[in-house]
C-alpha cells in the first residue's frame, strides 16, 4: 500500500497565512483515509482573507471525499505560549464555514462547530440532522461535550446534554471527566456556571484522572490564573469539602500542591504580605476545609 494512503492525521502549519486552505487538494486516496485535519495559525496572521481562501476550499469539494474524517479544527495558536484558541466567532459564523460543515458528515460537522464556538442555534440545527453527540475515533481522546465545556456556552452544553451527551463519559487514556476540562482549561467569565450545571447532573468531582491523580479541584488550584478562583474553588468545596482532602499520587493535597509550586518559585520564604489577597483567600479556603476534614475524621 502507497504510504499516502494511509495518512490517517494531517496537521498544517498556515503561519505562512490562509493560502493553505486554499492549497488543501489532497490526492484522493489521502482524503479517503483521513480522519482529523488540524489547521493551525499565528495570531498574527491576516484574518481578513479567512472567507475567501474557506470558499476555495469548500469550492474543491476536498471535505466531501474525506468519508471517514471525524475532526476538523481551525485554531490559531496563542503567541508566547502553548495555548490555542478557535476563530473568532464571526469568522466561524460566516457563510464559507457554514459551507464547510455541510460537506462534513454531521458528526464531524458537530465537532467543527463545537469547538469553533458557534451559537447553540446552529449546534441545535447540527444535532437535529443526526449528529451523535457520543460520538468517539480512536484518533480523538476527547468527547465533544468536553470541547464544549472548554469554548462553549452554557446553553450549547445544554444543547448536547438534552440531545443524549453523556456527561459521566471519561477522556482516554487518563479517564478526566468534564469538570477535568472546565477546571483546567475553561476562560473563568462563567465558570461557576458551567461547573454549577455539571455538578447538579450528578457528576463525581472525586473522580480521579489516571496520569497525575487530580480531582478538579487540583486542576483549578493549578491554573496560572488561580487568584482568580476563588469563586469556584468554594464551590466545589460547598459541594463536597473532602475534596480539599484528596491527594494526588505525588501524595500531595491540593493545598500542598500549590504550596510545592510557590516554593518552588522561591516563594519559601515570602511574608504573606507579598502573596496577594486573593491568593492568600483560596490558601486559607483550602487549609480551613482541609482542616475541617481531619476534624471530622477524629471526632
Amino acid at each position: 500500500m502507497n504510504k499516502m494512503t494511509r495518512c490517517r492525521v494531517l496537521y498544517v502549519d498556515g503561519r505562512d497565512g490562509f493560502d493553505v486552505l486554499r492549497d488543501m487538494i489532497l490526492p484522493m486516496a489521502v482524503m479517503r483515509d483521513l480522519r482529523a485535519v488540524t489547521i493551525e495559525f499565528d495570531s498574527d496572521v491576516d484574518k481578513s482573507l479567512f472567507a475567501s481562501s474557506c470558499y476555495l476550499l469548500v469550492r474543491s469539494g476536498a471535505l466531501r471525499s474525506a468519508q471517514n474524517l471525524q475532526s476538523f479544527l481551525l485554531q490559531i495558536q496563542v503567541e508566547g505560549s502553548s495555548d490555542v484558541e478557535p476563530l473568532d466567532s464571526q469568522f466561524l459564523g460566516s457563510h464559507n464555514f457554514k459551507q464547510l460543515l455541510d460537506q462534513m458528515s454531521p458528526d464531524c460537522a458537530l465537532r467543527a462547530a463545537v469547538f469553533g464556538r458557534v451559537p447553540a442555534s446552529s449546534v441545535s440545527a447540527i444535532l437535529s440532522m443526526g449528529a451523535d453527540p457520543n460520538a468517539v475515533d480512536d484518533d480523538i481522546l476527547d468527547s465533544i461535550l468536553d470541547y464544549a465545556c472548554i469554548y462553549q456556552s452554557i446553553d450549547v452544553i445544554r444543547a448536547l446534554v438534552d440531545a443524549g451527551a453523556d456527561p459521566r463519559c471519561l477522556t482516554r487514556p487518563h479517564s478526566r471527566t468534564p469538570l477535568h476540562a472546565v477546571a483546567g482549561m475553561r476562560k473563568r467569565d462563567d465558570m461557576e456556571e458551567v461547573l454549577h450545571y455539571l455538578l447538579d447532573l450528578g457528576l463525581n468531582a472525586r473522580q480521579v484522572e489516571k496520569q497525575l491523580g487530580w480531582t478538579a479541584l487540583h486542576y483549578l488550584v493549578a491554573r496560572q490564573d488561580c487568584e482568580e478562583m476563588i469563586g469556584a474553588v468554594k464551590l466545589l468545596l460547598s459541594h463536597d469539602s473532602t475534596l480539599a482532602s484528596i491527594a494526588d499520587k505525588a501524595g500531595d493535597t491540593p493545598l500542598t500542591r500549590r504550596l510545592v509550586e510557590l516554593q518552588a518559585k522561591g516563594s519559601e520564604g515570602a511574608a504573606p504580605a507579598q502573596l496577594s489577597a486573593k491568593l492568600i483567600a483560596i490558601l486559607s479556603t483550602l487549609a480551613h476545609a482541609e482542616a475541617g476534614t481531619r476534624r471530622g475524621k477524629h471526632s
